[in-house]
């Protein structure tokens, strides 16, 4: 157990002997400081701990809608499972009963529905938080995962494109981006995807630039393609299969000696019996069958 877990472990041990020690005689002083902790804990990912703190909360006469929402989330994050799922519509709709505005309850019922697929019974508990007061700007985003579940891609990202907005003044690498291009790659707007997927390159640059390489095959702008991977062998010379994508692209270019010196280069950083294939194919077209049978054999013996 590193340091951090075992402070968070004696946290724990904290709360559980506070809660058996103090029963429902919290402070409201008390009760104010730890739901602050229990929603630290929440934006840290320590779910179970903040569940511990809220589950004490919540048997106060002081509990309010904010902890049985913050509360539902805890049973919708922590590795859920049926019990977890109930529990969390439970909590979520005692949230509901005591603040029909509270929005962000809303978003958690709405989380749930996707959960149990059943995305226009999201979507309308989604519209529903948006028009609480004030909104809950993250059931935007959980409503364009039902559009396009749907189907309903223009509706998806007009949603996304308002979120966006909210979640990038605060971290612009939490931009949906990358999403927005799938989108657009599905609904056939490959140049516009590949302008969203570029947007993404500054936070996830290798696959934001093997998304680009993806629509500019499916455009046949092959020499485009293999300069854009030119760029992650440029970051990563020991990137074997940047160095088989750029021979595929080669070899679909009917550059076969260039793919074939890219499939060199892969193979002796990761002699796979899937770049020995390929280069295979290469030396057919070639017309080189003795070293194209060479590979296969090779390929044969591989053990990956």
């Amino acid at each position: 157990m590193n340091h951090q877990n075992k402070i968070l472990a004696a946290l724990v041990c904290i709360f559980i002997y506070q809660s058996s020690a103090k029963g429902q005689s919290i402070s409201r002083s008390d009760f104010l400081r730890e739901s602050q902790q229990a929603d630290r804990f929440g934006v840290e990912g320590h779910w179970d701990i903040a569940k511990n703190i809220l589950l004490r909360l919540v048997a106060s006469p002081y509990a309010r809608e904010h902890e049985y929402t913050e509360l539902a989330y805890c049973y919708l994050n922590a590795l859920p499972g049926k019990t977890e799922y109930s529990l969390a519509e439970r909590y979520a709709r005692k949230a509901l009963s005591l603040n029909p505005e509270a929005g962000h309850a809303c978003a958690a019922l709405a989380e749930l529905a996707i959960e149990r697929n059943d995305y226009e019974g999201s979507i309308q508990l989604a519209t529903r938080a948006l028009n609480c007061k004030p909104p809950d700007k993250y059931a935007g985003y959980l409503r364009a995962r039902c559009y396009v579940a749907l189907h309903k891609y223009n509706e998806a990202l007009r949603d996304l494109e308002q979120w966006d907005i909210c979640v990038t003044k605060t971290d612009k690498s939490q931009t949906t981006v990358k999403m927005q291009g799938e989108i657009l790659e599905k609904m056939g707007s490959t140049d516009a995807a590949i302008k969203k997927y570029k947007a993404d390159s500054p936070y996830h640059p290798e696959q934001a630039t093997k998304n680009v390489v993806r629509c500019l095959q499916k455009e046949g702008k092959y020499r485009e393609a293999i300069v854009e991977v030119s760029t992650l062998i440029k970051r990563n010379a020991e990137d074997s299969d940047a160095y088989n994508l750029r021979a595929s692209l080669k070899a679909q270019a009917k550059d076969w000696k260039g793919a074939i010196a890219d499939y060199d280069h892969a193979i002796n950083l990761s002699p796979t019996s899937t770049y020995y294939k390929n280069r295979a194919q290469a030396y057919e077209a070639l017309g080189q069958t003795k070293l194209a049978k060479q590979d296969l054999a090779n390929a044969e013996k591989s053990s990956f």
